[in-house]
């Protein structure tokens, strides 16, 4: 087996993808993640590929397609080439890819457990979260960009896996293409952005994005209303049930989506191959 840079031929590694080579060059060209491809050929054949992007937290992520066997020599490559710490998500429903990534050198930074909530469900726990006194909650679309780009960052911040996060502008004009689900709380004696929350509109359904605050508004009890608010949001969008994931760290959300779940969709681990110690 051979591991090579892409060199642009779509038409090889688009079966491996289930799209057209229009599509994924498409993709590739529209992410603002700077995407690297590297590919993996056996007997002449393209067997796998791997993408590279650099996300806003400053991480290496690496995605594999194809051939599971591959992804040690392709992760040892790129690992080369880049002279980084490189990451990559995997679900527990493709336990090969696994084992030949821990053989390889991975090993576990973060697992997260995702679950199917039903609205009614949700929406029924948090019937009784008013909006505190003080706070007015607000539509992403009606928000100062530049604010709620900063807030953004600093709620990304505090999740485990995306600490460390910095946005680009690039990234974050994407994250305002659909904003029907994002909601933004201002605290109206400072007129502060002090909490959002984002909820994905998917091809495959809803999926939470994202609830968080401010580290000074801990104790605001602003995140429940806003949770409340942006599911009324995105039922009226036709579906019964939503995805959502968090850390199995994060007690106090994770016990609470148990609780409120429909059921586990299972658990995705968070890998890093650390880059090699200098000589």
């Amino acid at each position: 087996m051979r591991v090579a840079r892409f060199n642009g031929e779509y038409n090889a590694i688009a079966p491996l993808y289930d799209q057209t080579p229009a599509q994924l060059a498409r993709r590739d060209a529209e992410s603002p993640e700077r995407p690297q491809r590297w590919v993996a050929v056996d007997g002449g054949v393209v067997v796998a590929s791997a993408l590279l992007r650099e996300r806003p937290d400053t991480r290496v992520f690496v995605s594999y397609a194809g051939e599971p066997a591959a992804a040690g020599p392709l992760s040892a490559s790129i690992q080369a080439a880049c002279r980084c710490d490189i990451y990559t998500s995997v679900d527990d429903g493709v336990p090969e890819l696994r084992a030949v990534l821990l053989a390889a050198g991975f090993t576990t930074a973060l697992t997260s457990e995702r679950f199917e909530i039903a609205f009614a469900a949700a929406l029924s726990r948090l019937r009784h979260t008013p909006i505190p006194p003080g706070f007015t909650v607000i539509k992403a679309h009606d928000a100062d960009p530049d604010r709620l780009f900063h807030l953004d960052n600093a709620v990304r911040n505090r999740v485990p896996g995306t600490d460390g996060w910095q946005g680009n502008r690039a990234w974050f004009a994407i994250e305002l293409d659909d904003p029907a689900a994002y909601l933004v709380a201002v605290d109206g004696s400072s007129d502060v952005y002090a909490g959002l929350a984002r909820i994905w509109r998917n091809p495959s359904g809803p999926r939470f994005g994202l609830v968080g605050t401010r580290e000074e508004y801990r104790r605001a009890r602003i995140g429940p209303p806003l949770i409340r608010l942006v599911l009324e949001e995105a039922v009226q969008w036709g579906h019964p049930t939503f995805e959502a994931e968090t850390a199995m760290t994060n007690r106090y959300l994770h016990h609470r989506l148990q609780r409120i779940a429909a059921r586990s969709l299972g658990r995705r681990e968070q890998l890093v191959r650390r880059r090699p110690a200098a000589a």
